[in-house]
């Protein structure tokens, strides 16, 4: 008879009848990060002048600042949406900002890259990815590990493109390095999209290069961690010679992608800009391209630059979640860990069916003692479990174990995801 690895107390769910504060999900259809400066008040070469700010859309041409979002210092945002959580990803210094949507509180974390080796990487542009079949985040970096770190990325010659895949609750902080780089010459400013058949890198070149066109270019692979080479439809890969440091959006409604660049003037403050079109047949022009946002549409002010757009399709529930471990999490086998608590509110108004599966996530690198339950969450209402208590048999590995829930609505769209880890001894 096959052992199993632990014993689980039952999910004795209990409803607790009170209203929660939620704000429920954010607004609108996509979500826009983006960086602004006032350059009357400061100098906006400088990136510590930076804020990020958050708009949302309903169509991906008007957009309005998130309202109650409060701006942070950071630059070159890039964004993933998971569950009830906002990952802001940023350099300098390589970090990630988590919005919790439901309470609009923000955390920051320095995140790690860890090589095969197991030495680390340094990275220089972010560009983050939600893998839709295992609900990790993935990030494509420059690799600037043989680059003076004060120096412009931009100006690098010997870095890389890399991959990297976020480790199993880290709660997109750890990162371990993919084999092989995702293209072997140098660009900056990368984005990361799919159309559904392929998957799409964007690039900046000669953004801030005196001189130079501001361009984007675009490579593309069959594969996520593949080798990406340069559209052949494209004359040296170029979409657009209009701007750069670009973000890549591909409309499921309509068959058209959508490219946002940041325009820069020498007379007059950045915008981002909107180009729409079918395909990457032929290099597009300014004539393409619609202002979409600005100081002014910000309702910061004309002196504003607004820059580095990040845009992605809002995915945000009105489901919030949180799971506690409890004060020790080091466990001897042949003890009990626990108890953790798991919290479920519905901040909608009205009755929400989901389902939650939980499982633990072993050293060995496989998934045990799963669990699944349908629930049905009245509006406003709290279910909570807090006496979720795991036996750990005498014959269990040594190391460190993951209990993870997942929840997903009635057709098996993920909203959420959380883990938390503890050490078995």
């Amino acid at each position: 008879m096959k052992r199993n690895l632990f014993r689980v107390a039952l999910f004795s769910l209990v409803v607790v009848f009170s209203y929660c504060n939620s704000e429920g999900a954010l607004p609108g259809n996509y979500l826009m990060a983006f960086h602004a400066c006032d350059k009357s008040a400061y100098d906006c070469s400088q990136t510590t002048n930076h804020k990020i700010y958050l708009a949302y859309s309903e169509d991906g041409l008007t957009w309005t600042l998130v309202p109650n979002f409060t701006p942070f210092q950071g630059s070159v945002p890039d964004i993933v949406i998971r569950g009830n959580t906002l990952y802001f990803y940023t350099p300098d210094p390589d970090k990630v900002t988590k919005y919790n949507i439901s309470s609009g509180t923000t955390t920051s974390s320095l995140i790690s890259m860890t090589l095969s080796d197991g030495s680390t990487d340094n990275l220089g542009d972010v560009s983050a990815y939600l893998d839709p079949t295992t609900n990790r985040i993935s990030i494509f970096y420059l690799s600037t590990s043989n680059y003076p770190s004060n120096q412009d990325p931009q100006l690098c010659t010997t870095c890389t493109i890399r991959s990297a895949t976020e480790v199993v609750g880290s709660d997109g902080v750890q990162f371990t390095v993919d084999d092989g780089d995702r293209v072997s010459s140098h660009f900056s400013d990368n984005n990361i999209f799919s159309d559904g058949t392929q998957y799409l890198l964007y690039f900046g070149q000669n953004a801030n290069v005196t001189g130079s066109k501001s361009e984007t270019l675009v490579y593309a692979s069959p594969t996520y961690k593949g080798t990406y080479t340069r559209l052949s439809s494209l004359t040296s890969g170029i979409l657009t010679q209009s701007g750069s440091v670009p973000s890549g959006y591909y409309d499921k409604n309509t068959g058209k992608y959508w490219t946002y660049i940041t325009v820069l003037s020498p007379s007059s403050p950045a915008v981002i800009k909107r180009a729409v079109h079918a395909d990457f047949s032929r290099q597009l022009t300014d004539s393409d391209f619609t202002t979409v946002m600005s100081g002014t549409i910000a309702g910061l002010g004309s002196n504003y630059t607004t820059e580095s757009p990040d845009v992605i399709l809002n995915t945000s529930s009105s489901i919030s979640h949180t799971l506690t471990a409890p004060s020790t999490t080091t466990v001897y086998r042949g003890e009990t860990f626990g108890p953790i608590v798991s919290s479920i509110t519905n901040g909608t108004s009205s009755s929400y069916s989901l389902n939650l599966y939980a499982s633990v996530y072993t050293p060995k690198g496989s998934w045990v003692d799963t669990v699944t339950l349908q629930l049905t969450l009245p509006a406003g209402q709290t279910v909570i479990n807090s006496n979720i208590m795991r036996y750990i048999p005498s014959f269990a590995d040594a190391g460190t174990y993951y209990f993870c829930e997942y929840l997903y609505d009635t057709s098996w769209t993920q909203l959420d995801y959380k883990c938390i880890n503890f050490t078995v001894q």
